[in-house]
């Protein structure tokens, strides 16, 4: 088994086509893992990306970015809340942004694909990937 070593699938990175539009999706992940049960609340999302900020409060020309902000808007409207964007300057957590270039997630696996293949070839295709995620088809 090997670990895989980026964030974005090359998939990802193609349909957005621009920095904003990721950082953009990385706010709805955001909302969707941490504020998931969350109705009738304020939420804080902070950035430090200002163009994200703008982007969110409807200021953009590009098509892409103007999906990924509806998308984050019907959320936040379907679950009846509230949704304070506020701008965090880079400098007040610059450590995690110096971590991040040299980032490696040691915890997604894949079976090399032979191996796989060889498994699958006596024992049949699994019905369920409990180990399943968008990083290891």
């Amino acid at each position: 088994m090997e670990p895989s070593s980026s964030r974005w699938l090359a998939k990802e990175i193609a349909e957005c086509g621009h920095i904003n539009c990721l950082e953009l999706k990385a706010a709805k992940l955001g909302l969707l893992s941490l504020c998931e049960r969350e109705e009738h609340v304020l939420i804080h999302l902070q950035s430090d990306v200002t163009t994200v900020i703008t982007i969110i409060m409807g200021c953009t020309h590009s098509m892409t970015c103007n999906k990924a902000a509806r998308d984050i808007w019907l959320w936040w409207t379907e679950k009846k809340t509230w949704l304070k964007v506020m701008h965090i300057p880079g400098i007040q957590h610059e450590t995690a942004d110096r971590l991040c270039p040299n980032f490696l997630d040691r915890t997604e696996w894949q079976l090399q694909p032979s191996v796989f293949k060889l498994t699958t070839k006596k024992w049949g295709r699994p019905e369920i990937d409990l180990f399943g995620s968008q990083h290891n088809d």
